[in-house]
Order: C-alpha cells, then sequence, then structure tokens
C-alpha cells in the first residue's frame, strides 16, 4: 500500500513524494470519538497519527498539519538535527544536502553548503541579482534586495531569531508588532540547484 501527496507552491506542481508503509500504519481514520488517545497526535482534520510523529518532517497526517509552522515554529531540535526553516528536526548527518527534499519546505537542500552558491561577502548578503546589502537586512522582515531574495527560504536557512523576535514563516526574524513581509512559504517558487563538482 503507497500513499502519494503532491505539495503545492504558487499553484505549480513543484514536486511529489511518496510516504510508503511506515505511514501507512500511523494513518487512520477519524473515529467517532472527537479526540485521539493519549499517544496519539490529532490532525487538524480529526485523524489520528502516531504520537511524536509530528515535526518529523514527513507529512504523516494527510492534511499536512502535522508538519505546518504554526505547529513546528516553537520546535527544539538536538545538537545532532538539522533545524527546518518552519521548524521541524531532521537528521543532521544524513538528511542535509542528501540531493533528496527532506524537510517538507525543502530549506535541508538550500544551505550554501548544499547549493555551492555564496550568500555572504564579508559584512554584506549577496542578493540574487549581484545586489549587495548589509548582513543585518538579511531576514529582517523587509525586502533590502530589489529582487527580493533576502526574504526567501534560502537566504534564511539557518538563521536564528532573537529572544523576543517573531520567526516568520518563511525563516525571518521581526518584533513582535511587526509583519513578516506579507510572505509566505507557499507562496514561493522553490528552486533547488546543484552545482556540478
Amino acid at each position: 500500500f503507497e500513499i502519494k501527496a503532491s505539495v503545492l507552491y504558487n499553484n505549480d506542481f513543484i514536486r511529489s513524494y511518496e510516504s510508503y508503509s511506515r505511514n501507512v500504519s500511523l494513518i487512520r481514520n477519524k473515529r467517532d470519538l472527537d479526540e485521539c488517545s493519549y499517544n496519539e497526535y490529532e490532525c487538524k482534520d480529526g485523524s489520528c497519527v502516531r504520537a511524536n510523529s509530528d515535526c518529523d518532517g514527513v507529512y504523516d497526517c494527510v492534511d499536512g498539519s502535522d508538519e505546518s509552522f504554526s505547529i513546528c515554529r516553537n520546535r527544539k531540535c538536538r545538537a545532532n538535527q538539522f533545524r527546518c526553516n518552519y521548524g521541524a528536526c531532521i537528521d543532521r548527518y544524513n538528511d542535509v544536502c542528501n540531493k533528496r527534499v527532506d524537510c517538507v519546505d525543502g530549506s535541508d537542500e538550500l544551505t550554501e553548503k548544499c547549493t555551492g552558491i555564496k550568500l555572504t561577502d564579508g559584512d554584506n548578503f549577496i542578493c540574487r541579482n549581484g545586489q549587495l546589502i548589509p548582513k543585518k537586512g538579511r531576514c529582517d522582515g523587509v525586502n533590502d534586495c530589489a529582487d527580493g531574495t533576502d526574504e526567501n527560504i534560502a537566504a534564511c536557512v539557518n538563521i536564528t531569531c532573537d529572544v523576543g523576535q517573531f520567526v516568520c514563516e518563511y525563516g525571518g526574524c521581526v518584533d513582535g508588532k511587526s509583519l513578516c513581509n506579507g510572505v509566505s512559504v507557499y507562496n514561493q517558487l522553490i528552486n533547488i540547484t546543484y552545482l556540478q563538482p
């Protein structure tokens, strides 16, 4: 038995992923009861999946709610884990830069180490269009690059927000009264490009 799901970004089909039998046992239909048992996680659609299967880089809920930014954004990862931009934790040593998307937002394949694309030059951030901006303008909720590339998932991978700041869905950091530049991870076209060695 196999479950297939598609991830849509900006109404364009970008990629599909397959979850095999290990996930099949996790998903079950909504019961007459309105809650899951103590060892289960309740998805937004009311279905139940195995506890601790949320924020692990894999859609276990059919509706994807176990990997949503609102659920995962405050997740703390262990030292041996990589923190996806939306907050999920995956294995740092096996799941990052393996040319396979393990974070549902693709952030595990967008680091400078993975792409070979240099993001910084001294005290400056390098915009995709070649423009240089001060590093402090990167991922601050304001488009400083004319092309907006300082405020997207690729630019904000591994950014750590200061205490008291709000983490935007794409990984940017703003104070509690600011907006996240109106940027949503679901409105971005993600292009993962690998440089040939």
